[in-house]
């Protein structure tokens, strides 16, 4: 009877054991290990680490926590499909996002559709290509964003767009709606070469296309009380636009394109500390158009600067100052905007260079895009025109010619 009752306890002791270790296996199982598996169950407080593009690709399944890039991560060309939408922070870690394509037609286009009370720091977007039809806001980090912000990044690359629809483009962001208090762009620099081919309104700035009320936008370029700011930033950005909307169709059709933002809603928000260094190429037909150095529209600026090199071509004139902004800026040699920087800008955060805008620190480094400022450009549509013309009509001409010789020679 003893050894039987020893047996029983032997066994429900084992059968113990076995249940805590199943338990335990479990619960180790369950702890998420991102690097390893699709099933993230994160504290929002802890920070998720991104060394690859399937990691990146969770952050559309978990988009409310905190991520950190530990690698750079090259998309090799791929195509990418916007996140939707993201509320959480992403920490580039001074690591890059590289060689990463969207072609999306969404009302959105970035590689986040919005961003909502987000922060995005850190990060480097190398080489970045979207090419896009008919969508209404496009940006490099996002088409729109409420209640964000983005510290201490970059992008360069390519910005393609061919639309029927109104636009709203810019080389962080389409539309900022609602910004926070503190800038929404703080120490970045935008270098992209925009195409723009569209026949309704367009808007496109090199940091930001359309700024509502309610917010700052871009430190070293724009603040203010409840306004869009940017600041301590720098734009090297090739801006070239083709409006071809009839005033007959639309009833205010207009094209508004600036070095940094395109449009300022109401002319309050503000850009303080910032550069432009590029050019603007507008041809439009038959419309309103609006352009500056620094906003397409009105809006405030301080301590701002344009180089003597930059250039604002409205149908093939060139236009020697605009700045748009209820502040006047002044524009002067890369040398003179050095000596302004090295004022101005902390250099524990930016490098200066002798032959472009200052890059960020931290970066292992920065391929930056210098552009083929193709004086044909705008020459383009009519050369067509007239090749059409030589091709078709002076054959036609020739044969009238011709039978009008027979003609009277038979006579």
């Amino acid at each position: 009877m003893k050894n039987q009752r020893k047996t029983h306890n032997l066994i429900f002791f084992i059968l113990f054991f076995l249940l805590i270790t199943l338990n335990s296996y479990r619960a180790i199982n369950n702890i998420n290990v991102f690097a390893n598996t699709t099933n993230v169950e994160e504290d929002a407080e802890e920070v998720i680490e991104i060394a690859n593009i399937e990691e990146f690709e969770q952050i559309r399944n978990f988009p409310d926590l905190s991520y950190k890039l530990v690698e750079n991560i090259d998309f090799q060309n791929q195509y990418f499909t916007p996140i939707s939408n993201f509320s959480g922070v992403l920490d580039g870690n001074f690591k890059k996002i590289k060689n990463i394509k969207i072609n999306s037609k969404n009302e959105n286009v970035g590689i986040f559709e919005n961003l909502t009370g987000a922060t995005i720091k850190n990060v480097g977007v190398e080489n970045i290509i979207i090419n896009n039809n008919n969508s209404l806001y496009v940006g490099a980090f996002a088409g729109t964003t409420k209640d964000s912000s983005i510290q201490n990044s970059f992008v360069s690359g390519y910005i393609n767009v061919n639309t029927n629809n109104e636009l709203y483009c810019g080389g962080f962001i389409g539309h900022v709606y609602r910004p926070l208090a503190e800038p929404t762009i703080t120490n970045c620099f935008s270098n992209i070469e925009f195409n723009i081919d569209g026949k309704k309104n367009i808007t496109t700035g090199g940091f930001v296309g359309y700024a509502s009320m309610d917010g700052n936008l871009i430190h070293g370029f724009t603040y203010g009380k409840n306004v869009a700011k940017i600041h301590n930033s720098s734009s090297s950005s090739f801006i070239k636009v083709t409006n071809s909307a009839s005033k007959q169709l639309l009833s205010n059709p207009g094209t508004a394109v600036g070095g940094i933002i395109a449009e300022s809603y109401g002319g309050t928000h503000k850009i303080t500390n910032s550069i432009f260094d590029g050019q603007i190429w507008v041809k439009s037909n038959n419309i309103f158009m609006y352009t500056g150095y620094i906003y397409g529209t009105n809006g405030k600026s301080e301590n701002c600067f344009v180089t003597d090199t930059s250039v604002i071509r409205e149908n093939n004139e060139i236009i020697t100052w605009k700045s748009c902004g209820y502040d006047q800026v002044s524009i002067t040699s890369i040398t003179d905007i050095n000596n302004a920087i090295k004022v101005l800008f902390d250099d524990n955060i930016w490098t200066i260079h002798e032959e472009h805008l200052p890059t960020l620190n931290n970066y292992e480094s920065i391929n930056f895009i210098t552009f083929d400022f193709n004086p044909e450009f705008n020459e383009k549509n009519s050369n067509i025109v007239l090749i059409i013309i030589l091709i078709i009509v002076l054959p036609i001409i020739i044969g009238f010619i011709v039978i009008f010789i027979k003609i009277k020679m038979i006579k």
